[in-house]
């Protein structure tokens, strides 16, 4: 078995040890300035362009990955390999901490072959390969304290007895969460009071697991405080809880609310549709059918035993995993949680989805050999089919244009259709067929659809001209910045966008900050400024750019640079 798993974990590092060396871009610039100026001064003050005020604090959210990325900095040097390098070990450990929780705490039920389909499911998953190399506030540091917390509460809640130091381990568990981001570490916090609730019935554990979570806050907050207060800015303690108050609750939930209401846009249930269908899309649609499949078969078999409080731990796992996918979809679907198109933002759940499904395919024996003979062949049948067959290259060209397979938008009515087939399909059928062959059966052909359009999304990203499904942006960006460095006087400034901005050695304004509103930071203006020389934009980004400005300057002759970037001369 341990050549099974190292087998895996070869895998998992041979699929992503490409990209390692990507350009930064998008969000990404933002928390790798911020770890550099930690690494120089130790807080995070940052030139984050011209439209910005000089130095501003570079945290839009908890510092932990942050301090770890400048931790990663300060003794291997600043590099895009030793970024991505740092995020995708932190994947490398939730893949660990799956397989060691199925080993370790689900045996009767072939917990070995649990952990290592889990591993192999997470190590060959698009969305956890994009999570696993993303610099960014949600990405896999995040997703890993969220794994180790929510993995020790169900095993603290599992047990008979309780001791005080376990509360003290919940509590710091929970502190580490929380020195990541706020408002899904709040979502986990609720998962595990209500689970001391019900099914456990027990008000003074629910008490008590409350204390311990709040104390858990404490213990990141105050430490936080006197951090900024050190560098005169104490004022940042706060400042996710402000904007958790004044964007997502206000802006985006009570905004959305007032909005719907008055018919000048869509509400939270509608952007919260959007992003569940956006989460669907990451389990590649089919997965989603495995997924529903599992849960409504498992809780038709354990809701006896919720009301009779009679369960064993792998009842515990299957009900509090359940409690932990439900209410981040539930919340999200609720709340509209900041609109649509951002998977990432279910992070956290990807590692009970996984556990779940590969518990429930173990379970009912679709690895027994009678059914291994079809799984093959089945799950092979889509990417020949997408690859190799050139009279389909026509249907190919329609889904990728469709966005069938893109991680990061909602797609089209296709692709939301198969999403509602893949759901009801496995909901109905674990709801009401109790006849086992054909519930094995059923998983097998749900299982092989998976593996068959996992194999196309792998595909697909991993041939992508820069990244996966385009997520970390266009590439050649440091090429550009390095370039227009070389080019220009130590006063001139560029615009840009902000992945350019992040490589040029000089000033810039970020061309997503500038507007067409007279003031300081009209494009206009800022244009006819005789320090600006340059203009660069994406190919990506061009068209977008030119509706937005409508501008003279875009009609400037342009110098296209490696095909990805054109630079455009204002002096």
């Amino acid at each position: 078995m341990q050549l099974k798993l190292f087998l895996i974990l070869l895998l998992f590092v041979g699929i992503r040890y490409g990209s390692l060396s990507k350009d930064f871009s998008c969000e990404e610039p933002g928390l790798v300035r911020a770890a550099r100026a930690i690494v120089a001064c130790g807080y995070p003050l940052i030139y984050a362009g011209e439209t910005m005020d000089f130095p501003v604090v570079g945290l839009s959210k908890h510092p932990m990955p942050a301090w770890i990325l400048a931790g990663a900095f300060a003794v291997f040097g600043e590099d895009e390999r030793v970024a991505r390098s740092t995020i995708a070990l932190f994947s490398l450990l939730i893949l660990y901490t799956i397989y060691l929780f199925s080993v370790r705490m689900i045996p009767q039920f072939g917990g070995t072959k649990v952990g290592l389909l889990a591993a192999a499911l997470f190590a060959l998953n698009p969305f956890a390969l994009q999570n696993s190399l993303m610099v960014h506030y949600d990405g896999s540091v995040y997703a890993f304290f969220v794994t180790a917390f929510m993995f020790y509460a169900l095993w603290f809640l599992a047990r008979s007895k309780r001791r005080p130091w376990e509360f003290v381990g919940l509590a710091f568990l929970a502190s580490l969460c929380f020195a990541n981001k706020i408002e899904p570490t709040l979502i986990c916090f609720f998962v595990v009071v209500l689970y001391a609730l019900y099914p456990l019935r027990d008000i003074r554990l629910a008490a008590g697991v409350s204390v311990a979570l709040g104390f858990g806050i404490l213990l990141f907050m105050v430490p936080y405080y006197f951090y900024n207060l050190l560098f005169a800015h104490p004022e940042a303690t706060f400042w996710e809880i402000k904007v958790f108050f004044d964007q997502f609750l206000g802006r985006h939930f009570l905004g959305g609310v007032s909005r719907a209401l008055e018919g000048t846009g869509p509400g939270p249930l509608h952007t919260g549709t959007l992003l569940v269908l956006g989460f669907f899309s990451w389990m590649i649609y089919w997965g989603m059918a495995l997924l529903a499949l599992a849960v409504s078969c498992e809780l038709r078999g354990l809701w006896p035993k919720l009301w009779r409080a009679e369960l064993t731990f792998e009842d515990h796992t299957i009900a509090f995993f359940t409690y932990w996918i439900g209410s981040f979809i539930l919340v999200h679907f609720g709340f509209g949680w900041l609109g649509a198109g951002y998977p990432r933002y279910f992070g956290p759940i990807v590692p009970p989805t996984i556990i779940l499904i590969s518990l429930y395919l173990v379970r009912i024996g679709a690895f027994e050999k009678r059914n291994l003979k079809c799984l093959i062949p089945l799950s092979l049948v889509f990417p020949l089919l997408y690859v190799l067959f050139p009279a389909l290259t026509g249907l190919r060209d329609y889904l990728t244009r469709a966005d069938f397979f893109s991680l990061m938008r909602i797609p089209s009515g296709v692709t939301v259709a198969t999403i509602y087939i893949a759901l009801g399909l496995g909901g109905l059928v674990g709801a009401f067929v109790k006849d086992r062959r054909v519930l094995t059966a059923t998983a097998t052909v749900f299982f092989a659809f998976y593996l068959g359009f996992n194999a196309i999304q792998l595909h697909h990203d991993l041939k992508a001209d820069y990244s996966l499904t385009d997520m970390y942006g266009v590439k050649d960006s440091k090429k550009v910045g390095h370039y227009l460095n070389g080019i220009t006087g130590p006063d001139d400034i560029i615009i840009c966008e902000k992945a350019v901005g992040h490589y040029y050695q000089k000033r810039f304004y970020d061309i997503a900050h500038l507007t067409t509103a007279p003031g300081e930071n009209n494009f206009e203006e800022v244009c006819q400024n005789p320090e600006v020389k340059y203009l660069t934009v994406s190919r990506q980004m061009l068209d977008q750019s030119q509706r937005r400005f409508k501008s003279r300057y875009f009609e400037k002759p342009r110098l296209v640079f490696q095909s990805n970037y054109e630079i455009i001369r204002l002096k």
